[in-house]
């Protein structure tokens, strides 16, 4: 889920899985619908968003 804090502005995509794809796929569809600059992006450090294998 993304949540743009100054238009209030949600987006939520479903998935079975978890995988860095997944999230760039969702990384890109969310900057190209947020109306505004996005200038920092807040995630959970789950392992789609870092550069280890596990």
């Amino acid at each position: 889920m993304a949540n743009e804090r100054t238009s209030k502005l949600a987006y939520v995509d479903l998935h079975e899985r978890q995988t860095k794809a997944i999230a760039a796929e969702f990384l890109s569809n969310v900057i190209q619908i947020t109306p505004d600059h996005i200038d920092t992006i807040l995630t959970d450090n789950g392992i789609q968003f870092s550069n280890q294998a596990r």
